[in-house]
Formats: structure tokens, sequence, C-alpha cells
């Protein structure tokens, strides 16, 4: 699955991301975005066909219990709550890495894995949006797929990464949505985070 993920402010890819969006529609609202780390329900900025826009994280349940953060790519064709946005709404969150947690030995503590493109190179999680009429800007959900095998120790899922060459097609009305998440991104490296923020790197060939 995918609970956090991270912006890196001082990217360049970012920044101009950031000042198209504070020349845009969401301008006013640039206040409420968050960079750094990114939790449930923080407003972020995301790549639509129409543009930069801010986004929330999470749709809204039905029962107004919560909000559904990720949508299982194998389902959500046929899932009342985000077939139409797969359809007709998909979106991109640009992203420097994602978090992923393992408990330590005697299940007493969690360990913090950041999973990142070699080199650091920024990415694109997958992700669906729709309007809710209680928020002023838009919710997304970011979709998932069955972790890449190396990666399934940490959690049997993953969120689907798109590299640049394949966001175009994946905002666009026309993509062929199956074979885009079937070539999503798989090759990672994956950095144990401890109490300074370093790790031990261990390079994950995935592909």
């Amino acid at each position: 699955m995918c609970g956090r993920y991270y912006i890196d402010a001082e990217d360049k890819a970012f920044q101009t991301l950031i000042a198209e969006i504070a020349a845009g529609p969401d301008g006013a609202r640039l206040l409420d975005m968050n960079l750094g780390e990114i939790f449930p329900t923080n407003t972020v900025p995301a790549l639509t066909a129409g543009g930069p826009r801010l986004m929330r994280w999470g749709f809204s349940r039905y029962n107004g219990g919560g909000a559904v953060i990720n949508a299982r790519s194998e389902t959500a064709m046929v899932k009342p709550m985000f077939a139409k946005s797969l359809q007709e709404r998909r979106c991109l969150l640009p992203a420097s890495r994602y978090f992923e947690w393992q408990r330590t030995p005697g299940g007493a503590k969690k360990q913090k894995y950041a999973i990142a493109l070699p080199g650091g190179k920024p990415f694109y999680l997958a992700g669906v949006y729709r309007q809710e009429k209680q928020f002023s800007v838009p919710v997304f959900a970011i979709l998932t797929r069955e972790a890449a095998p190396k990666l399934a120790y940490l959690h049997d899922r993953m969120p689907v990464l798109l590299p640049s060459s394949a966001c175009d097609a994946w905002i666009s009305q026309t993509c062929d949505v199956e074979e885009i998440m079937r070539n999503s991104l798989t090759s990672l490296i994956c950095t144990a985070v401890t109490a300074e923020d370093k790790g031990v790197q261990q390079e994950l060939d995935l592909k």
C-alpha cells in the first residue's frame, strides 16, 4: 500500500510545478499545500490533463467513516467508488520516495523504510481523483499493485509508480490504463530510516 510519501521541495521539477500552481486557479490556496513527508488528508501538488492542481489525499467513505487513500489497480475499474475516476479522471502525484514499515524482531516496534528510484530521481504515483462538495479542491486516491517480489517482505502491496515518459499517456483520455500499470516501475532502492534520518542502503534489482 502507500500510506505516506515524500515531496522534496528543493527539487527543481517540484519548484517549477509549484510555480505553475501559484499562477493558476489554485494559487490562492497555496498556503494550504503540504511538502516534505505527506500524510493522508494533506493537500499536495498533482498533475491532471487540465494542468497542475492542488488535491487532498483521500476519497470520503460513503458512510462518512474516514478517508480511502488507496485503490487496488486490479479491481478499481469495477469498484463504484473508483470506476468513473479511473476512466475519466486520472492524476499523477509527484514524489521523491514513499515509506513502508516492517515489524522488528519481537513485534514491539516497526522499522521505517524509504523506497526510491536509484539516484533519488523523482517519480510519479498513479492516482485517480474526483470533486467532493465538502472540499474546495479535488480529492485523490493512489493506485496500488502487488508488490515486486523483493519488496514483498515489507508489504504485499506497493503503489503504481510511473516514469516521466508515461505521464502524458496516463492523464490522457485515450491511454491503455492496464498496459501502463503493467509497465510501472519496480527497480527501487530501499533505505532503513533511523532516528537521525540515516540508513543503510540496499539496492533492489526488482526487474
